[in-house]
């Protein structure tokens, strides 16, 4: 009997919201929790973990976050300071990071690693022009 049925692991805010792309795009939270609740809707028996600086939900998204937790999604808090950490070895791919809840590092081995990275805008100066 398989132990799980996929493992998911996602890192908000990778390569942003530090210069030289110091922003939110205000929607990465939101998207990256619609998907964590597809995958576990689809599959309960997923493991999903979110690393996330902070959750940026609004309005109606919030409703997403309160979700993806009912359902088992397991969210892991890091600072700027202590990012996680990827490596890729021979086709592997490794999360490392540190729980501040739990206080204990923590070394995941998902089947699919999404980063969530800020939208960045579009060069607008031909509007003005």
């Amino acid at each position: 009997m398989q132990a799980h049925s996929g493992h998911f692991s996602f890192i908000q805010c990778a390569g942003t919201r530090e210069e030289p792309a110091n922003y939110c795009s205000r929607v990465c939270c939101a998207k990256a929790l619609a998907a964590a609740v597809a995958i576990l809707e689809k599959n309960p028996r997923a493991r999903v973990r979110i690393f996330y600086r902070d959750i940026m939900t609004y309005g109606e998204s919030e409703k997403l976050y309160t979700e993806a937790r009912r359902l088992g999604a397991l969210f892991i808090a890091f600072d700027a300071d202590v990012k996680p950490e990827v490596t890729v070895d021979g086709g592997t791919v490794t999360v490392k990071g540190f729980d501040p809840v739990m206080q204990e590092a923590v070394e995941l081995a998902p089947d699919l690693l999404v980063l969530s990275t800020g939208l960045a805008p579009s060069d607008t100066g031909m509007l003005r022009d």
